[in-house]
């Protein structure tokens, strides 16, 4: 279920009575609570509205068109207005399209940086993150992919909107760069409010490993190839960062960055 506020402005020199609002849209169900009786010159009334999509209908921005009906000194007047409602992928690996870490059986389909390379899978789990596995980062509990045989196992972040439930002080996500992997996210509240901040993570390897604010989660020494397991000596991370997050509010859903140099493995709340 989403949350989207609706809001009418009396910008007329009268008062307005019997104010209702309504938004059909296909695909959705909407339940939209009554509006206010008297609507004073100047005065913006708001409602929360509950969406709820159908099932199977896609993640992705939908426009959808809202009115809202008043009653005038001549007569009834009706105004209307677009409303974006965003259907969020339901789970983090809902929007993985991308295979990261590899084991040694496996590295033809590894692909994290768009040469063909890969971390290994391994040496990740000597360094404690194990396939579908709990680990802790910057104060927040997260699971780390089942990795290592081919399946897809993080997110390319392109803007995607995820599903991530729960309340507390930050939003922790876990992953690596490759390239210049920082951006915007943006935080979505249960009552249709938002808050957003910048986040990145390092290269996974070859550079600072504490850029951007960041802390290394795991090193791997070396990384496979589509040929197999190569540069031994050097080390390859994934790490964690964070946005702060409203206090006393309900995370629903999260927007990734739009920059797909950033690979998210791993979402939680601490």
């Amino acid at each position: 279920m989403l949350q989207s506020p609706l809001s009418f402005t009396n910008g007329t020199p009268r008062p307005v009575r019997d104010v209702s609002f309504s938004l059909p849209a296909n695909g959705f169900r909407a339940e939209v609570p009554a509006g206010p009786r008297l609507v004073m010159p100047g005065e913006t009334v708001r409602v929360p509205v509950k969406v709820t999509p159908d099932a199977g209908i896609k993640p992705d921005d939908y426009q959808l068109t809202a009115s809202a009906s008043y009653q005038a000194r001549l007569g009834e007047n009706r105004v209307t207005d677009s409303v974006t409602v965003t259907v969020p992928h339901a789970s983090l690996a809902a929007a993985y399209g991308n295979v990261g870490v590899t084991d040694a059986a496996h590295v033809a389909v590894g692909d994290l940086d768009g040469g063909g390379s890969s971390f290994r899978a391994e040496g990740l789990a000597e360094a404690g993150l194990k396939p579908g596995a709990g680990f802790s980062a910057l104060g927040a509990q997260l699971t780390w992919p089942v990795t290592g045989s081919g399946q897809k196992d993080n997110v390319l972040a392109s803007g995607q909107t995820i599903a991530v439930r729960g309340t507390g002080a930050k939003l922790v996500l876990a992953g690596t760069g490759t390239g210049t992997a920082k951006g915007t996210v943006v935080v979505r509240y249960a009552d249709g409010s938002t808050s957003q901040a910048e986040l990145g993570f390092p290269n996974w390897c070859c550079a600072d490993p504490a850029q951007y604010g960041a802390t290394t989660v795991a090193t791997v020494m070396g990384k496979n190839t589509r040929a197999g397991a190569a540069y031994p000596t050097t080390p390859y991370r994934v790490f964690a960062n964070s946005v702060p997050l409203t206090a006393g509010k309900e995370v629903v859903a999260v927007t990734l960055p739009s920059n797909t140099a950033m690979h998210v493995f791993a979402a939680g709340i601490g």
